[in-house]
């Protein structure tokens, strides 16, 4: 769906919004849509607007005054201009943004000849910005315009089926590097099917990289799987149900799920155990067990 979606999309100059949780490969989709539009031709500008403080934005978009075909929207000229958490852009330069965008121009500071352009904006977020406008820390106006053109990257939890197909295509991926290829026996594959994937697609990547470097043969067993690697575990109490499938460990499940309960609870409240023990509605000693039982948790 979400690739028929893009299919669609493309072929529109509308300011473009792709939601999803962090780890959706959004960036890549938004890649997509250029490649598959009629400015695939055209310069593709992609800028993390998390990396900026509130000051710069105005210039680095628009350039600096005498300079402003060196901003980020002129570079873009013909083409696609990706702003990665779009959130983060202050309100008064996202109108300003949509202005020109509109107009086909813009003014730089003391210029007395506009700056002509054509770009497709495309912006992707983690946020939810209705819930944004309502706290009013993004502008309603920019909000109504990007209602009218986006597109939603579900979770890889919500796609289970997806697991395998991924899995296997990061792995081959990393095969062309190895000399000896390696493949996952079906109880690895159980195991990562189970998973609930709080950070989706990059966390997969992660782990698939990390059990390429544990497993010192061509087998990948469950054991070489290491689902404790840095994860975003926002979103783990919105988890589906597992598929079932030949290898599926129901102890296993559980214990992953649990681990990442309590991790989450950590995060919540600082690393304070009593916190989150209360939180959890367990005993500050069982959090003390919890966390003794990650795998490869420095215990010192």
């Amino acid at each position: 769906r979400s690739v028929e979606q893009a299919l669609h999309l493309c072929r529109h100059d509308t300011p473009l919004l792709i939601r999803g949780e962090p780890g959706c490969q959004k960036q890549l989709y938004a890649a997509l849509l250029h490649q598959l539009g009629p400015r695939q031709h055209g310069p593709l500008i992609i800028f993390n607007c998390a990396t900026l403080p509130d000051h710069l934005f105005e210039s680095v978009l628009f350039g600096e005054p005498g300079e402003e075909r060196t901003g980020k929207l002129a570079q873009a000229d013909t083409g696609t201009l990706v702003l990665l958490k779009i959130q983060q852009v202050p309100g008064p330069v996202l109108c300003r943004l949509l202005k020109a965008l509109d107009d086909g121009y813009f003014y730089g500071a003391k210029a007395k000849l506009p700056v002509r352009i054509n770009v497709r904006l495309i912006g992707t977020t983690d946020r939810d910005l209705e819930e944004e406008v309502r706290r009013e820390r993004f502008p309603a106006e920019v909000w109504r315009r990007l209602q009218a053109s986006q597109l939603r990257l579900p979770p890889l939890r919500e796609r289970p089926g997806d697991i395998t197909l991924l899995a296997h295509d990061e792995l081959e991926q990393l095969n062309r590097t190895l000399p000896r290829p390696k493949h996952f026996t079906p109880a690895a594959l159980a195991r990562l099917e189970s998973h609930a994937w709080p950070s989706n697609v990059s966390e997969l990547r992660r782990v698939i990289e990390q059990a390429v470097l544990n497993a010192e043969q061509s087998a990948i067993h469950p054991a070489h799987l290491d689902l404790d690697l840095a994860v975003n575990l926002a979103n783990v109490f919105t988890t589906s149900a597992p598929r079932i499938r030949e290898g599926f460990s129901l102890p296993g499940y559980l214990r992953t799920v649990k681990h990442q309960l309590v991790r989450s609870a950590l995060s919540k409240t600082g690393n304070n155990q009593s916190e989150a023990a209360r939180l959890l509605g367990v005993t500050p000693q069982a959090v003390s067990k919890y966390l003794a039982e990650m795998p490869g948790r420095d215990r010192r």
